[in-house]
């Protein structure tokens, strides 16, 4: 009698709350409506670039090529080495690649250094490595910092550390 009561029970109780989800209709909120914004409004205010325009800067007062050229790896062949505006560099990247991204960080105007090294032998990076490859690496021209790596090689040349088997674990 006890489970007859328990399974009636049960089942009211399953049943009566799906009843009344059902026949209530769901509460509709009224949509906001936001207001339009012209498309020639200038709202959107961009925070200065930390590195500014240095076009006006003479070479005398940049960092040196050689002294960019001393810290790269000696593992690499060096193929070019030149100063440009940070929005050349960019242009030359869409050319490459198809696409290149904006640090807002830099101002277009930035003097920097593009440095294009030539890996035959290949390198290793944290995961994984490459059996050839062809590095852009960026570097500010005034303060020396390096802002940019890019790596372009063959899908085929890249091999992975990852084992999926011996998954990492948190």
């Amino acid at each position: 009698m006890k489970k007859l009561v328990f399974g009636v029970g049960f089942i009211l109780a399953l049943a009566l709350p799906i009843k009344n989800t059902l026949s209530q209709p769901a509460e509709i909120k009224p949509v906001v409506n936001l207001p339009v914004i012209p498309a020639d409004a200038n709202i959107i205010k961009r925070a200065p670039a930390r590195l500014q325009d240095n076009s006006a800067l003479p070479v005398t007062k940049l960092i040196s090529q050689d002294k960019i050229v001393s810290r790269l790896t000696k593992k690499a062949t060096l193929k070019s080495i030149r100063l440009v505006k940070y929005s050349d560099y960019q242009s030359n990247r869409i050319k490459i690649v198809g696409v290149a991204a904006e640090n807002a960080e830099i101002s277009p105007s930035r003097q920097v250094y593009e440095v294009i090294l030539d890996f035959p032998q290949g390198f290793k990076i944290r995961v994984g490595s490459y059996d050839r490859a062809t590095v852009t690496a960026l570097f500010d021209a005034e303060t020396g910092e390096s802002l940019s790596t890019d790596i372009d090689a063959p899908a085929s040349a890249f091999h992975s550390n990852y084992d999926p088997v011996i998954a990492p674990t948190k």
